[in-house]
């Protein structure tokens, strides 16, 4: 009867002892990564034809910045440009929240909604992805006008 005891209480201790597979969980969403204030960064506009890659261009931010961005702690995100005046006025405000792992900015209001793919570069850096593949024309170095398939511009935010 000892020995009976004995195994069962060993038993016990070696399947409480197995490691059980935990789910592996993805990080959550972190909107307070773009709250804060924004100006433009560098904008790259990459055009392509028959799927291939045929002009780019980048274009710099102009001092003071042509829009400012300001993403709120409510979820709120506001969008103003600068005016003649040398003034900032707000033009759109959206409601926005960071998804699928921090990988898409969400923004929308109660007619608009979209998601762009956004790349942190740093804690002061984040690039959004815009893809056009309607009506895309761009003027070369040459300033000769094109048509092209498909545009994505990459721009660059920069933390104020």
């Amino acid at each position: 009867m000892k020995k009976l005891i004995c195994l069962i209480f060993i038993a016990v201790v070696i399947v409480s002892c197995v490691k059980k597979n935990d789910p592996i969980t993805t990080p959550a969403s972190d909107s307070s990564l773009v709250v804060g204030a924004w100006k433009d960064g560098p904008e790259t506009d990459n055009y392509y034809t028959n799927g291939k890659l045929v002009y780019t261009v980048t274009i710099q931010p102009t001092t003071p910045s042509t829009h400012t961005y300001q993403f709120n702690t409510d979820g709120s995100f506001i969008v103003s440009a600068l005016q003649s005046n040398g003034t900032y006025s707000t033009v759109a405000t959206y409601s926005f929240a960071l998804t699928d792992s921090n990988t898409f900015l969400h923004y929308s209001t109660s007619t608009f909604s979209t998601d762009k793919p956004i790349s942190f570069i740093d804690k002061n850096t984040f690039v959004l992805t815009s893809t056009n593949t309607s009506g895309v024309t761009y003027i070369d170095g040459s300033n000769v006008t094109h048509n092209a398939d498909s545009e994505t511009v990459l721009s660059t935010l920069v933390r104020q």
